[in-house]
């Protein structure tokens, strides 16, 4: 749903994609859904392209609800800006989370937001649906509906994990976001 304000676009962009700074909006939507265990983080990617600046550009989450009146708290979602890095093979692309908690957005311009729901290791198996709520400036509001499938199964505390993949960025683009050369 959205309130009408055809000077933003917002859509799921799915969290396999990257943009690049002069990418044109997509005119596709879907709604937020996954599978999940309990004690798991699910990630979702939006984005959005104002055609105009618009101020304060800010999420808001419902709590998510079950038939039967189960539910995963508001608090269970966290979100991130997504910054423009430069890159040597395609220029600016977006790929840095910010911790920022709202964001003027300039014009022009996709605004990728990571989202990140972490199912509560409580939380009863069963369909979860709510609502993620993209407000900006004094009325503009893009509702996206999401529904979550909860399974009954549970992943381990971090601290339990058996196995463990550390992966670092490139060093030379660690070296260029922060203007210093290569492994100084």
């Amino acid at each position: 749903m959205s309130n009408g304000n055809s000077d933003v676009r917002v859509w799921n962009a799915g969290i396999y994609r990257r943009f690049r700074i002069d990418d044109a909006p997509e005119h596709r939507s879907a709604p937020l859904r996954a599978t999940a265990c309990r004690n798991e983080r699910v990630p979702f990617q939006l984005a959005v392209f104002p055609t105009v600046d618009q101020p304060a550009l800010r999420a808001q989450f419902t709590p998510l609800t079950s038939p039967d009146g189960a539910t995963i708290p508001h608090t269970a979602w966290d979100r991130h800006f997504v910054d423009y890095v430069h890159t040597s093979e395609q220029g600016p692309v977006s790929d840095r989370l910010s911790n920022e908690h709202d964001r003027d957005i300039e014009g022009g311009r996709i605004q990728p937001i990571w989202l990140t729901l972490h199912v509560p290791r409580s939380a009863e198996p069963g369909t979860y649906e709510g609502q993620v709520t993209l407000l900006w400036g004094d009325d503009g509001a893009e509702v996206l509906p999401v529904s979550i499938d909860v399974l009954d199964a549970a992943m381990p505390d971090p601290k339990a994990y058996r196995f463990y993949l550390d992966l670092w960025q490139h060093p030379a683009a660690v070296a260029r976001y922060h203007r210093v050369d290569l492994w100084s």
